[in-house]
C-alpha cells in the first residue's frame, strides 16, 4: 500500500498540477512546453542540484528551512511565467498563473514562520476550488445537478485530492495540521482571485 502512496504522490507532484491547470484552460503546445518547463523541470532539476550540493537531505524537503531557497526560486520563475502568459493571452485563460504564483506566494510567507504547509493539498486544493468556480461561472448550479460530464470532471478531481492527502499523511510528509494548512491556502488564494476578478 505504500508503494501506492508513494505512486500518488509523485503523480500529484505540485509541478504537475499546475501543468494540468494550465492545459485546462489554456490547451495547446505552447502551454504544455513552457507549464512543463516553468512549473516541473526546471524546478525538479534545481531541487537536484540542492541534493547534490547538501543544502537538503532529499526532494521531500521536510522541515520549513529547507524550503526557504526552493520557495524563493519557484517564486521568480512563477511571477516570469504569470507575466508572459498574461501578455500572451490577455483573456481568461491567464488567471490560473496567477493563482499558482498567490498559491507559491503565501506559502512561502508562512514557511517564514517555520509553517510546513502542504504543498501538494494546496495545489489540488486549488485547482479543485478554480475548476468547481469555473464550472459555475460558465455552466450554472445546473452543471453540478444534471450534467454527468462535470460530475465526472469535478468527482474526478475531488478524488485526486482525497488521494493526496490520504497518501501525504500516510507516507508522514506531513500532520493533519499542515495538509490542512495546505489546503487552506489554495483554497483562499483561488477564491481571493476569483472574487477580485469577478467584481
Amino acid at each position: 500500500m505504500r508503494t501506492f502512496y508513494r505512486f500518488v504522490s509523485y503523480l500529484s507532484y505540485p509541478g504537475f498540477i499546475a501543468v494540468l491547470g494550465i492545459l485546462h484552460f489554456a490547451p495547446g503546445y505552447l502551454s504544455l512546453t513552457l507549464s512543463l518547463l516553468g512549473y516541473a523541470l526546471l524546478p525538479l532539476l534545481f531541487a537536484g542540484w540542492m541534493i547534490r550540493s547538501g543544502r537538503v537531505e532529499s526532494l521531500e524537503m521536510k522541515t520549513a528551512p529547507e524550503r526557504n531557497l526552493a520557495y524563493r526560486v519557484s517564486l521568480v520563475l512563477d511571477l516570469a511565467l504569470a507575466l508572459y502568459f498574461q501578455w500572451r493571452w490577455q483573456s481568461e485563460a491567464a488567471q490560473w498563473p496567477w493563482v499558482i504564483f498567490g498559491v507559491i506566494l503565501l506559502l512561502t510567507l508562512v514557511n517564514q514562520f517555520g509553517y510546513k504547509a502542504s504543498m501538494h493539498t494546496a495545489a489540488c486544493g486549488g485547482l479543485l476550488a478554480f475548476s468547481f468556480t469555473w464550472v459555475l461561472k460558465h455552466f450554472g448550479v445546473i452543471a453540478l445537478t444534471a450534467s454527468l460530464p462535470m460530475q465526472l470532471y469535478l468527482g474526478s478531481l475531488t478524488l485526486l485530492f482525497g488521494l493526496v492527502y490520504l497518501s501525504r499523511y500516510r507516507l508522514g510528509a506531513h500532520s493533519h495540521r499542515e495538509l490542512l494548512g495546505g489546503t487552506a491556502i489554495g483554497l483562499f488564494v483561488t477564491f481571493a482571485f476569483q472574487l477580485i476578478w469577478n467584481l
